[in-house]
């Protein structure tokens, strides 16, 4: 699913470092510092990143889009919701951190 999800990015003209393709086994703060470096905003469903920023006092990357989706959600309607929630994110503004929630189709 994850790569439905990037390949649609992709398309979009997003510029995409997928963790999978770059630092499969960094954790999770050297990914937050490498997203934070190069101000970019971090797509995830690990809610660790919170807990880092705010227990850990690391700096904050440029943006946190958090997605709760429920199993049921079918992998492409999944991909289309995360895709358009980029969308709709590069309107807003630099620091935001945001939960995306879907329930069903």
């Amino acid at each position: 699913m994850v790569s439905l999800v990037v390949d649609g990015l992709r398309a979009a003209r997003h510029d995409v470092r997928w963790v999978r393709d770059t630092n499969p086994s960094d954790p999770d703060h050297d990914l937050l510092e490498l997203a934070t470096r190069e101000r970019r905003t971090l797509i995830t469903y690990d809610t660790d990143y919170g807990e880092l920023v705010r227990l850990r006092g690391m700096p904050a990357p440029y943006g946190v889009l958090l997605f709760r989706i429920h199993d049921d959600v079918p992998d492409e309607v999944e991909a289309q919701f995360i895709i358009d929630s980029v969308k709709a994110w590069d309107e807003w503004p630099p620091g935001v951190w945001t939960i995306q929630i879907r329930h069903s189709e």
